[in-house]
């Protein structure tokens, strides 16, 4: 009973969370590329995984993967750089955030500093109402 627990609860969460959505349609069996980080903080839409996604990136796309503790119903992604169609930055509780819109709807948040090591491939960031153009 207990194993299934540990297997059934990322599953939920994964759903829950819209990964599951992602994951049908930039699913990937691709190994991170030689440009990656670990233990990435991380949300999507909303929903809050600390330091359990490793982020690369190479010409292909943004590549995401769940730690193993949550990887059933996490399916690793590659999202090509021309679907990530927006981007915010924001802060929260002093801490320097990017949101990147993807096409379809969903949203993920990462540390500005992450967004820093790849964001020449991204949009550039939306202005805050109000602000000068």
């Amino acid at each position: 009973m207990i194993p299934a627990i540990f297997w059934l609860v990322p599953i939920a969460i994964g759903r829950a969370t819209g990964w599951a959505d992602l994951a049908a349609r930039y699913g990937s069996r691709d190994r991170q590329p030689g440009n990656h980080l670990g233990g990435v903080s991380c949300a999507v839409n909303g929903m809050r995984y600390n330091r359990a996604l490793t982020v690369g990136w190479s010409e292909r796309g943004l590549h995401l993967s769940m730690t193993f503790l949550v990887r059933a119903g996490h399916r690793p992604l590659v999202i090509p750089w021309e679907e990530i169609v927006g981007r915010q930055d924001t802060e929260r509780w002093g801490r320097k955030l990017v949101g990147l819109q993807v096409a379809g709807g969903s949203t993920l948040t990462l540390p500005r500093d992450v967004v820093a090591r790849f964001e020449d491939r991204l949009p550039a960031p939306a202005r805050a109402a109000g602000s000068p153009s």
